[in-house]
Parts: C-alpha cells; sequence; structure tokens
C-alpha cells in the first residue's frame, strides 16, 4: 500500500470512530501533498554554511598570538639584543624572522587544509579552485605577520603577548563575524574602512565564498569575484604587503632613530658642564670623601681633555668623549647618564664601579648601539658609533649580565653562529672556534647543548661569544653575577690569559673582582 492510500485509510477511520460516538458530529478533513525533501543533506549544507563562514575565519586567527608570542620572547629574554650587539641588522632580523614565521604558517595552514579536504570533506575546500582558495590563506598569514610585528612594540612580556594575542585575535574574530553574518547580510554591504582590519575582510571574503558553495557552484577563480566580494580581496591583498612593511619600518625607526612606544622618552640635551666619571689608577686608595677631592677633579679633567683630543685609534681602541643620556619620566626630565669620557687602551681593562641606575649598563648599551646617545660621541676600533656602526659590530664582543641562548644549541654552534654574523672568513671558522674554546675551556664540551652546561660552563660561554672574532673591545657587564668563588675566580684567570691585546670595559659591584682585573678604576656616580 502507497503512503497516500495509508493517509487515506487513517483519514476515513478516524471519521468513522468520531461518527460512531458522536452521531451528530461529523469531521471534515483533507491532507496534501508537499514537496518532499532530504532533511539530512538540508542539514549538512547548513553546517557547512556555518563552519566554513564563521569557525574557518577564527580557527585560522590563532597563527597571530604565536608569531607574537615568539617576537616578543626574544625582546624579552634579550636574545635579540645581544645579536644585534653581535652585529645583526635589524632589516636582516626582521627578514629571517618573516620568513621563519612564514614557514612556521605554512605548516599549520597545510594541516588545516588537509582536514577541511581529505578528513571532513568541505565544499569550500573542495569546490573552491585551489589557486583562487591557497591564494587568499597565504595572504592571510603575511597580514598576521604584519600585525604581529607591529603589535608586539606595545607588549614587553610574553606572558602580556599570550593573553592579548589570543584574546584580543578571537574576540575581534567573533565581532567581525557578528557584523558579517547578521548585521550586514546580503544584500548589505559592510562599510568600507573597516575592510583594512584584516580580520574583517578574510571573514567577508568566507562569507561569499561560502555563501557561494551554497547557492550555486563555489568559485573557480578571482575573476570571478564581483562588488564587495572583489573589493576585499583587493583590500585583502594590499594589507597582506602593507601591514609587514609597516611594521618593519617602525622598528626600523626605533631601533635607529630612538622612536618608541614607551612612556620613557629620549629627549635632547647637549648642555653639560664637566664629566661626571672619575678614573683612577687600582693602586689607589680612595673613599667617598676622597672622590669629590680636587686631585680626582683634575684626574677627571685630564680624561675628559684626553678623550677629547686622542685620536690614536691603534693604542687606543676606545675614546669616548662626553657621552650622555636624557629621558622623559614622568614628565620630567631624567639625566641616565652624565657627560663621561675616558679611554681605554690596547692591553687595559677598565672597571667601571657604581650602584644600581648610575648609568653603567647604559653607557654600554651606547656603545654597542641599543641607545643613541644625546650628546657626545665615541670611537672603537677607529670606528665611530654614530656613523660608522656596522663596522664597529665588528670590532666589539659583548658579555651580557645574563646568559643568553638557545637551549638546544651546543657550545660548537652558538659560537659559529655568532662567528658568521662578524662576517668570518668561511675556511678557518672551525679553528677559529676550537682555540676561543680552548681558551675558555670549553674545548671538550663544544659538542654540549647549553641545558646541560652548569652555571660556571654557561658564564664561560658567555666570555667565548664576547671573544669570537678577534674583537678589538670587549664590553663585560657584571660578568660573574651568580657564580661560587670557585669559578668566579677561574673566570677571572681565563679573562687575564685572553686580554694582552685587547681594551676591555668590565662593569661589577665587587670591588676585589675590580681590584684584580682592571689596570684603572672609574666610578659612576649617581648624584
Amino acid at each position: 500500500m502507497t503512503t497516500e492510500g495509508v493517509l487515506t485509510f487513517m483519514d476515513i477511520v478516524a471519521r468513522a470512530i468520531l461518527h460512531q460516538i458522536r452521531s451528530k458530529y461529523f469531521l471534515v478533513s483533507s491532507y496534501a501533498y508537499l514537496v518532499s525533501f532530504d532533511l539530512n543533506e538540508m542539514f549538512g549544507n547548513a553546517m557547512v554554511y556555518i563552519i566554513c563562514s564563521a569557525l574557518i575565519p577564527v580557527a585560522m586567527g590563532v597563527a597571530l598570538p604565536i608569531f607574537m608570542h615568539i617576537v616578543v620572547l626574544e625582546k624579552s629574554t634579550r636574545v635579540k639584543s645581544i645579536m644585534q650587539m653581535h652585529g645583526l641588522k635589524e632589516i636582516h632580523y626582521w627578514i629571517v624572522n618573516m620568513f621563519s614565521s612564514y614557514l612556521l604558517y605554512i605548516s599549520i595552514y597545510g594541516s588545516f587544509y588537509f582536514v577541511g579536504k581529505y578528513i571532513l570533506e568541505l565544499s569550500v575546500f573542495i569546490g573552491t579552485a585551489p589557486g583562487f582558495f591557497h591564494s587568499l590563506n597565504l595572504l592571510w598569514g603575511f597580514n598576521q605577520i604584519g600585525l604581529a610585528i607591529i603589535l608586539q612594540m606595545f607588549i614587553e612580556s610574553p606572558r602580556t603577548a599570550n593573553i592579548i594575542g589570543y584574546t584580543g585575535s578571537v574576540t575581534l574574530q567573533f565581532v567581525c563575524l557578528y557584523l558579517s553574518l547578521l548585521i550586514y547580510n546580503s544584500p548589505f554591504h559592510v562599510p568600507y574602512w573597516t575592510l583594512w582590519i584584516p580580520q574583517m575582510s578574510y571573514a567577508r571574503i568566507y562569507f561569499y565564498l561560502s555563501k557561494q558553495c551554497l547557492e550555486t557552484k563555489c568559485y573557480q577563480s578571482i575573476s570571478q569575484l564581483e562588488g564587495e566580494a572583489a573589493t576585499c580581496f583587493k583590500v585583502f591583498t594590499a594589507t597582506a604587503i602593507i601591514y609587514p612593511l609597516l611594521g618593519i619600518l617602525l622598528n626600523y625607526m626605533r631601533f635607529h632613530n630612538g622612536f618608541s612606544w614607551r612612556r620613557k622618552e629620549g629627549i635632547k640635551n647637549t648642555n653639560y658642564v664637566n664629566s661626571n666619571t672619575d678614573i683612577q689608577e687600582t693602586d689607589s686608595s680612595f673613599s667617598n670623601e676622597s672622590m669629590i677631592s680636587g686631585e680626582l677633579k683634575s684626574d677627571v679633567e685630564r680624561e675628559k681633555d684626553r678623550a677629547s683630543t686622542n685620536r690614536n685609534f691603534a693604542d687606543f681602541p676606545i675614546v669616548i668623549d662626553g657621552l650622555s643620556k636624557w629621558y622623559e619620566k614622568e614628565g620630567k626630565p631624567f639625566q641616565a647618564l652624565k657627560p663621561t669620557s675616558f679611554c681605554v687602551a690596547k692591553g687595559e681593562v677598565l672597571g667601571l664601579l657604581g650602584p644600581n641606575g648610575a648609568g653603567k649598563t647604559t653607557l654600554i648599551s651606547i656603545l654597542t648601539g641599543l641607545l643613541k646617545t644625546d650628546s657626545g660621541t665615541a670611537w672603537i676600533g677607529g670606528c665611530n658609533i654614530l656613523t660608522e656602526l656596522p663596522n664597529v659590530y665588528k670590532t666589539i664582543g659583548v658579555c651580557p649580565q645574563f646568559d643568553l641562548f638557545w637551549e638546544d644549541l651546543t657550545i660548537e654552534e652558538h659560537l659559529l653562529f655568532y662567528l658568521r654574523l662578524k662576517g668570518c672568513n668561511p675556511e678557518s671558522e672551525r679553528e677559529s672556534v676550537d682555540k676561543v674554546c680552548k681558551d675558555v675551556e670549553l674545548l671538550e664540551h663544544k659538542y654540549k647543548k647549553a641545558r646541560q652546561l652548569s652555571g660556571g660552563m654557561k658564564r664561560r660561554l658567555s666570555l667565548a661569544i664576547a671573544t669570537i672574532g678577534e674583537p678589538q673591545a670587549i664590553f663585560l657587564d657584571e660578568p660573574t653575577t651568580g657564580l661560587d668563588p670557585l669559578n668566579r675566580e677561574k673566570f677571572w684567570a681565563i679573562l687575564e690569559r685572553i686580554k694582552h691585546d685587547k681594551s676591555i670595559i668590565l662593569t661589577t659591584h665587587l670591588m676585589q673582582e675590580a681590584d684584580y682585573l682592571s689596570d684603572r678604576i672609574g666610578n659612576i656616580d649617581l648624584n
């Protein structure tokens, strides 16, 4: 019996029963035939539409906080700073960073595409022309990296980068989806200016992709885009080019011209009276009272006069003439480094003493190009730090206060990396690495990874990095911080052996260390 027969029979039986019970009542009924449809197919199409137009943009948006975390982590751990001190150019850093981040993005997108096409078998992945679909999502990678480069300028902590990155990315993506799918659904158009937000243009393009696949046939080429869909793709392509270049430009300006988003901003002040750096021989006794004596004041004046006239860079690789640094702190000028002048001869170790905040690290940051001086200048290896910084990087070595390593790289790999930054001869690089390892007593450990090293070995690796490439000038910023007495004495002995043909500036809080290692001692007065 057919479905229509069953329905007719049930209708007749129902009317007969009702008439039997109530003879005065008659039931008048009928049924109509509707167009049949497949409920499963309708539900499946709806789900595909929701996934493609809503969930895919949200899922692909997680790449932004990953890129932000990588850059902020290198900045907060000062890995980037130490690489710059050894000669890494700002533009090269961002090019390599973009390249490595994009390789990471391609791996994320490749996995995502495989799941969408071959496991979930979504119509947008299957039906849309591969060239168009890949172009769209690869452009999204450039947009994400560009935004990460710009946003990281405002963030100092990796934890903050994760919180802001994930929360902000998901929230913004959902807001853009809400506007695109509910407020400005077809035939309405979103405001043009919102398309310059990559999340909005990306969500809008996916809205048109899924809508096209649901209603007719998926796009087979970019030329099929019309109206707002074409506008979205053009703006999306423009932002993929503009934002990475803008991010690199802003960071370049920040590094080379002192441009900063921080509240503490450098200001120009060239009106200084005298130097606040007192220089004396190590065999002289001195105290707080003697620091203001006329004898030491004349010492300072003599050093200042020598620095202003001395251009014998062969015998004096380090010449500092009136360097100073100002900041604006809470709306008031603050002098982080008062005008400082002195020279360091070849084979000489100058120990710099002074309380925290006196400007020792600021001075080294200026000499290594991390900060711009507000007055004065300096020459290192005969190269002016204001006009010949790339050449300065080839002649200096830096041992920072804290160990800055990649835990999965060996001692040899660290030294090869920094040696190549300085432009070494490839034929002799292994020999140079072995020599430095021998000097710091790490030759038998050179194949160990950084995470396998003890505290003393890590400090010696930092010293090896500072001496790799035969630099003329070495800056040691509290190099024995955290070492036990035995390892500290071993470090001193190594430094004594390697200092004979180099100019070294040593900052320390330890009088014993300054007295043992230094040929001369300078005191940077906080006041």
